[in-house]
């Protein structure tokens, strides 16, 4: 099964807690969803249509059992909230710093042992949580960006470079 076509209108889908395995292939068909929330469900992996959902706004998939997120990932390029707390993520592909418009990032409780230097290039972020992760260090450049909040807790951080407070 995947999506009727006759959902091909809808602007808002939550498919919240209900054990689910995987997302239908056929998400492309979604051609004007604004918002998606697949928070606590089963899921490992997005169909290769995902970033077919060029109208999403907002994204949630926290609590589920992802070990990556597409490569492809810059062509959301509505997209402003991306919330992928409690996966297995252990790392972000580069291009999450070409979603220009991105202004919340939530990648706490994850297994993350790096974030990518090109998150400094969101110059739109104001949220920022990375959280329970394996982060030995920040990226150099985050000093230049105009956070709102950074939640950097439950890390492996030994040493805040001091250009971060100048």
């Amino acid at each position: 099964g995947g999506f009727p076509l006759s959902f091909s209108g809808l602007r808002m889908l939550s498919i919240r807690a209900c054990n689910q395995t995987h997302f239908p292939d056929n998400c492309g068909r979604l051609k004007r969803l604004n918002d998606l929330n697949l928070d606590e469900n089963l899921i490992e992996a997005l169909p290769n249509q995902f970033t077919r959902m060029r109208t999403l706004k907002d994204i949630s998939l926290a609590r589920n059992r992802l070990y990556e997120i597409p490569e492809d990932i810059n062509k959301l390029t509505a997209l402003k909230s991306l919330n992928l707390e409690n996966n297995f993520l252990e790392l972000l592909p580069l291009t999450v710093g070409k979603v220009k418009g991105l202004t919340n990032l939530n990648v706490s409780k994850n297994r993350l042992v790096d974030v990518p230097d090109t998150i400094c290039d969101l110059k739109y972020l104001k949220k920022l949580n990375v959280e329970s992760n394996n982060l030995l260090t920040l990226p150099f450049r985050i000093s230049d960006m105009t956070l709102l909040e950074l939640k950097v807790g439950h890390n492996r951080i030994e040493l805040l470079d001091d250009a971060l407070f100048d």
